[in-house]
């Protein structure tokens, strides 16, 4: 059970990310201080440190909820999948893509972005774990449709996976990067990259 402390730590520890959130999105992460931070979020800085030891680790804990919240949009497809493979994994993407347009200002995307891909990540390394739960959410919908003959057998569940995770990256990091590309344009994109990669993946002798 849940202390009354616990649950204060966890509020404030919420508000502190929120905090972040907006200063980075407004100022950029280099631009932005744990001092700054702090004052957002109407904490010490010693309370501060208390809860995110560096900005590194609160920019890390800004990377995990923008993972959880992804997984939980994807949560509804996997609770109730589309009866076609094509449908269902572009519900799948297209959830990420409406949360990520609906929690995510596009300067933090770039912002973390181009911090997970800095010397100070190992460029890309330790962000890898995190960014392959996703993958595992996509794999998990794919092993419903594996198990109902709607990929071909000779194609793991796994693979399946990776070349449609594969197959939207692009249109969704252009998204995300906020490289003229809107929301509608980057989920057309995934539909149809995830279409042309899933007829690949057919059974053979068949159709989806």
């Amino acid at each position: 059970m849940t202390t009354l402390r616990e649950k204060q730590r966890e509020k404030r520890g919420r508000e502190i990310l929120d905090a972040a959130t907006e200063l980075i999105s407004a100022r950029g992460y280099e631009e932005t201080s744990m001092e700054n931070i702090a004052g957002q979020a109407e904490v010490g800085v010693a309370t501060l440190y208390n809860y995110f030891g560096s900005k590194l680790e609160l920019l890390h804990a800004l990377f995990d909820r923008y993972i959880d919240e992804q997984l939980e949009e994807g949560r509804v497809v996997i609770e109730n999948p589309p009866a076609d493979v094509v449908e269902g994994m572009a519900a799948l993407f297209s959830a990420y893509a409406d949360g990520m347009a609906r929690r995510m200002p596009k300067k933090l995307l770039r912002e973390l972005t181009a911090v997970a891909f800095s010397r100070q990540f190992s460029y890309g390394k330790d962000t890898l774990s995190q960014k392959m739960r996703l993958r595992d959410q996509c794999r998990d919908l794919m092993e419903h449709y594996h198990a109902r003959g709607q990929v071909r057998q000779d194609a793991t569940a796994d693979e399946a996976a990776m070349l449609c995770y594969s197959a939207i990256s692009i249109p969704l990091t252009l998204f995300a990067l906020d490289f003229g590309v809107t929301l509608e344009a980057a989920k057309e994109s995934m539909r149809r990259n995830l279409e042309l990669a899933l007829t690949g993946l057919a059974p053979q002798g068949g159709t989806r």
